[in-house]
């Protein structure tokens, strides 16, 4: 069974009038942690880092066409 995971991590907000953002630094040490943890236990990790809602709904679109019936998908 393949085991597949798909990793975002934002750091970067933008400011709109209604929610002020502040930047979560920590954000790519996270995906890039959990990364290397799955890897460990021989997951195939893609990692996306400050992505835009567009892009990250593309990215699971085309994850999720390419996942094998019988795979493990996180």
């Amino acid at each position: 069974m393949k085991k597949r995971a798909l990793l975002f991590g934002i750091s970067r907000y933008k400011n709109s009038r209604t929610a002020p953002a502040k930047d979560i630094p920590c954000a790519e040490n996270d995906v890039h942690s959990l990364s290397k943890k799955l890897y460990q236990l021989n997951f195939e990790t893609t990692e996306h880092l400050n992505s835009t809602r567009d892009d990250m709904l593309r990215i699971i679109k085309e994850f999720a066409a390419q996942a094998p019936c019988d795979s493990l998908n996180i």
